[in-house]
């Protein structure tokens, strides 16, 4: 991969580079309806656990009552449509973790402290527990 390939966030409208964190991503979801456009708030929740990651998916409320009829109505096979995904999801997420793990290289060697710098003439922590 090289170094300008991104991670796309909150549908493409921001991005960050390729193996910074990511927590959480935010944005306004626009569901096409036969009834118009539906607006809602969506958030991906990336928690860490002992066994890998849960990714929360939420969605606030709509902010008009036409959003929230629309809402009513089409909510049951959208969370269906969700979840059908989700497979597929994790797959791509495995498949993107084995390729970094292939180009992941040796850690560079630090480079030895400069004598003219600022902090140079610290001596180094001792910790007591």
């Amino acid at each position: 991969m090289s170094a300008d390939q991104r991670c796309w966030c909150s549908g493409g409208r921001f991005s960050r580079p390729l193996g910074s964190a990511c927590d959480y991503v935010t944005d306004r979801t626009i569901i096409d309806t036969p009834a118009g456009p539906l607006k809602l708030p969506h958030t991906i929740e990336f928690d860490p656990v002992t066994s890998g990651t849960v990714i929360h998916t939420r969605f606030g409320p709509p902010k008009s009552k036409r959003d929230l009829a629309l809402a009513a109505q089409v909510g049951t096979a959208y969370g269906d449509a969700l979840h059908s995904s989700l497979p597929r999801l994790v797959e791509l997420v495995d498949a993107e973790l084995a390729a970094r793990q292939a180009d992941r290289g040796p850690e560079p060697e630090l480079a030895p402290p400069s004598p003219d710098r600022p902090l140079s003439r610290l001596q180094p922590l001792t910790i007591i527990e």
